[in-house]
């Protein structure tokens, strides 16, 4: 009787240990493989154990991909906090009361630029881990669009977009009112300031069949900001009554210069007729040889 309790017992200790075995083992999910934040708001990078398995008692591990290599930057035990990188400090923190249902999520607070990346969430315990990846997306939306116009182009006149502080790149896109896309026939700009955000600067030019309105978007990841433009259609003509006022103007001062050429030109050949004459004259004087010799000049007028 003793030895079926004894084997009894065994095999009940066996499936008791079998089951502490595989309930030691479990996976790490996230809910989204990605995350986006706006510049200084709180963001929780989302991350739990499978099946609820409770985490209190593990170890918990956050870490950051920077360039070639990853960087500490939650840990939940008190003595490795001297591993965090210092510019995490003081912003990350778990929901503790949560830590009993396996949510081993991050608590972000006021993130910047810099925090954008890949992120991983790994738990240890004495005989398994498992870990799990993400990344985060740090999102600043930028100004309205600021149309103007840059005068005439060609047969149609210019118009320019201008948007700043935006991360990441925006897009910026052009329609007519119709919204036909028209942002191929544009040429855009892009700069980055010391403060990581984008400016751009968009150009295109537009005749008069666009005179109806022209539409300025600048895409971000969650906003799209955009302007309008109408253009009165007698600044089309502007430019043309411009060109042919320009034309009449420019014949007039070629006929001008051409009018006083020529008469620069009689008068410069007068004054010469003149002075030849005047010098012939000069030349000429009467010597008295004898009382009844005398020698005559007689001056012929130039032709």
């Amino acid at each position: 009787m003793k030895t079926y309790l004894s084997v009894g017992f065994f095999i009940f200790m066996a499936f008791v240990q079998l089951y502490r075995s595989e309930t030691d083992k479990f996976t790490l999910v996230v809910s989204s493989p990605s995350v986006f934040g706006h510049v200084g708001e709180n963001i929780v990078l989302p991350c739990a154990l499978s099946s609820n398995i409770s985490a209190e008692g593990m170890e918990i591990r956050w870490l950051k991909q920077e360039k070639e290599r990853s960087v500490l930057i939650f840990v939940s035990q008190e003595n490795n906090e001297n591993e965090l990188n210092k510019g995490y400090q003081e912003r990350t923190e778990l929901f503790k009361p949560s830590l009993g249902e396996g949510d081993v999520s991050l608590l972000l607070k006021s993130i910047k630029i810099s925090d954008r990346g890949n992120y991983t969430c790994s738990v240890v315990t004495s005989n398994w881990f498992s870990d799990a990846s993400l990344s985060l997306e740090v999102i600043v939306t930028g100004s309205t669009p600021l149309m103007s116009l840059n005068g005439h182009k060609g047969a149609g006149i210019g118009l320019s977009c201008i948007s700043v502080g935006w991360h990441p790149i925006p897009e910026v896109q052009w329609l007519d009112v119709v919204d036909t896309d028209i942002s191929a026939r544009s040429n855009t700009e892009l700069v980055m300031d010391q403060d990581g955000l984008y400016s751009v600067k968009s150009n295109l030019e537009v005749s008069q069949k666009d005179s109806d309105g022209i539409v300025c978007r600048v895409r971000g990841v969650q906003r799209q900001p955009e302007s309008y433009i109408e253009i009165r259609e007698d600044l089309f003509h502007t430019s043309s009554s411009w060109k042919a006022a320009f034309a009449v103007t420019f014949l007039f001062l070629l006929f001008a210069v051409g009018l006083l050429g020529a008469v620069f030109l009689h008068w410069m050949k007068n004054r010469a007729i003149q002075e030849s004459e005047k010098k012939v004259e000069e030349s000429c004087k009467f010597f008295i040889l004898n009382k009844n010799l005398m020698i005559y000049c007689v001056i012929f007028p130039l032709i």
